[in-house]
């Protein structure tokens, strides 16, 4: 005899089979039994995104169901509800609830994939700084530097009027004192110094 013959008809999500009358029997016996509803919740799905805004992809989601029930027909004896799709978004969570038959549901997961992806970004980064003469007693740094010569031109800096500056410092160190002034910015050492590239510095 010939072999049995089964082909699927995806339009119409049926099967063709082509056998003998006992052999089709069979066959339609055993789809009986394996073509059954499938359990309440069992086709329901969370899904949550990690880039993507659930309330702007559930709406996305819910124009692609419409779309592919009303191309998709549904076949004699079967009910409309075997092809029902629900998609809500959880704003709470950034998720998906997604009720849909297992073929769709791959197609909607496909599509999520797809769309849950990091955006292009631009990272801005400021830094404001304000500086004044009466933010100086609270906040300030002094230098002064010269060129390593015996003879020659130091440049300096040094806020007046807020406590040891800078000048006082190294007319202390001339003069063997170390004491810094209570007010003003006077944290530091005297008569500390290092060399870095030809410049010397007193730190205070």
């Amino acid at each position: 005899s010939a072999p049995i013959w089964i082909a699927a008809d995806e339009r119409n999500n049926s099967i063709l089979v082509r056998g003998s009358p006992q052999e089709r029997l069979e066959i339609k016996t055993l789809i009986d039994r394996l073509d059954t509803p499938v359990r309440h919740g069992g086709n329901t799905q969370v899904i949550h995104l990690h880039y993507a805004r659930a309330a702007s992809l559930a709406k996305i989601l819910e124009s692609y169901v419409k779309a592919a029930q009303a191309e998709r027909p549904v076949a004699k004896g079967q009910s409309p509800h075997n092809f029902r799709a629900v998609v809500a978004a959880d704003k709470g969570t950034n998720s998906l609830i997604v009720t849909a038959p297992p073929r769709l549901m791959r197609s909607i997961r496909s599509i999520i994939h797809k769309l849950d992806i990091r955006r292009a970004q631009v990272l801005v980064q400021a830094i404001i700084a304000e500086l004044s003469s009466n933010t100086a007693a609270q906040l300030g740094v002094t230098w002064v530097t010269d060129a390593l010569q015996t003879a020659g031109t130091a440049a300096l800096t040094n806020f007046s009027g807020t406590g040891t500056g800078v000048v006082q410092l190294g007319e202390a160190y001339l003069a063997g004192q170390t004491g810094l002034s209570s007010t003003g910015t006077s944290t530091g050492v005297t008569g500390a110094s290092s060399s870095l590239s030809s410049v010397r510095m007193v730190f205070c």
